[in-house]
């Protein structure tokens, strides 16, 4: 209950500006006889004006920097720290952006690997000349990435020259058992559908056939891959 003789006033204003308000009405005009208030009041103008727009086009670098100065100067101290909350909130909405945009980006690359993933397999019957060269060669490497659990069956065909990728390898239910086979092994391979991947700098083949070759025999050892399905990790199993 209110005491009595005491009232009581809500403030339909935002809580920063009605405590900047309330404080600069009874602060000491500034020195320098600049308007603090009033410099606020249009950068939550422009503020407001900026969260108007879509999430994409949103900018707040220029307004932060004005805030960030209104914080610093020590004419009004109640300017001050309302400018510091605000340099804050903008801070935290910057947060949240970068957030969404990272989400954006990794949907748009999702959706790209299952449009790739989802194209139909050439059939049996659609399988290219066997007189005709290999679309690629190298030593065939299990991939630790990609390993058919969470994510397609990939294998990398490596250089055993440079030790980097030339291209990833994708199972086929025909060719499964065939590929697990040729592990470690210097293979030629046919390409029924052969698509360059930018994010990788190699092509992703869907092959018809398999076969070893005369090569380079392959490394010892495999580099270790990290397990997590990055763009950091499928980068560094390029290489």
């Amino acid at each position: 209950s209110n005491t009595p003789g005491i009232i009581r006033r809500e403030s339909s204003k935002p809580r920063v500006s009605s405590v900047t308000h309330s404080a600069s009405a009874t602060a000491t005009p500034a020195a320098s006889g600049h308007n603090w208030q009033q410099e606020f009041d249009l950068l939550e103008a422009d503020v407001k004006m900026e969260l108007a727009k879509p999430i994409g086009e949103r900018n707040f670098d220029a307004l932060t920097a004005k805030y960030q100065a209104l914080a610093a100067q020590n004419e009004d101290d109640a300017i001050a720290a309302a400018a510091k909350i605000r340099v804050e909130n903008l801070s935290n909405i910057n947060r949240q952006k970068d957030v969404l945009d990272a989400i954006e980006r990794a949907d748009r690359l999702f959706k790209s690997e299952i449009d790739i993933m989802n194209r139909p397999l050439p059939s049996p019957a659609s399988q290219p000349n066997k007189d005709r060269g290999w679309d690629a060669q190298g030593v065939l490497k299990a991939s630790w990435v990609f390993t058919g659990l969470n994510t397609p069956k990939l294998y990398r065909l490596v250089n055993p020259a440079t030790d980097t990728a030339v291209a990833y390898v994708q199972t086929t239910p025909e060719l499964a058992e065939k590929l697990e086979g040729m592990v470690d092994r210097y293979v030629g391979v046919r390409a029924a559908q052969m698509n360059f991947r930018p994010e990788w700098n190699v092509n992703l083949i869907v092959p018809v056939d398999i076969v070893p070759v005369a090569g380079a025999p392959a490394p010892a050892t495999q580099p270790m891959e990290a397990a997590p399905l990055t763009a950091a990790t499928q980068h560094d199993e390029e290489k």
